[in-house]
């Protein structure tokens, strides 16, 4: 009985470590399932100064009303200074296209002292600063995005 006790603690901590050493390998990337859609919001990227927040949502595509699903993205300001956020935007999607048309994207986001801006702003929504196109849930786009980063992220006051 003593020897499956230790076995089935052994098996366990194993099993964690394992699992604990896999997340810390992913940094601070949300990986997203197609469960993940949610309200909450996962930190992609803090510093002292700036907060960059990521989350998957799925909705009906504003040109043609077909559903898709996005990563969207929300930026805050935590400083009483104005900034402005510089980052580089890669993605790569499923058909081997990697941001289709420019290989990757550069975007600048000015945000007022404390202030937080999101894709939920509806001036935002057609912003693509703001969202990535993840794919077509209607399957009418054969384009499904595989994976993103920002890189350079800069923050300039």
């Amino acid at each position: 009985m003593k020897t499956q006790v230790y076995i089935s603690g052994f098996v366990l901590f194993l099993t964690l470590f394992c699992f604990s050493a896999e997340v810390s390998a992913q940094g601070n990337k949300p990986i997203m399932n197609e469960s993940d859609y949610s309200l909450e919001w996962v930190n992609y990227f803090e510093n002292e100064m700036v907060r960059i927040d990521t989350r998957k949502i799925q909705i009906a595509s504003p040109s043609d009303g077909s559903e898709e699903e996005r990563v969207v993205f929300r930026f805050v300001n935590k400083t009483a200074q104005p900034v402005a956020i510089n980052f580089i935007r890669e993605a790569v999607y499923l058909n081997g296209c990697t941001d289709c048309d420019e290989g990757y994207r550069e975007f600048s986001i000015g945000l007022e002292p404390l202030e937080i801006r999101s894709y939920e702003e509806t001036e935002n929504q057609e912003n693509d600063a703001y969202y990535l196109f993840s794919k077509n849930l209607n399957q009418t786009v054969n384009k499904i995005l595989q994976d993103y980063e920002l890189t350079g992220i800069k923050v300039v006051v």
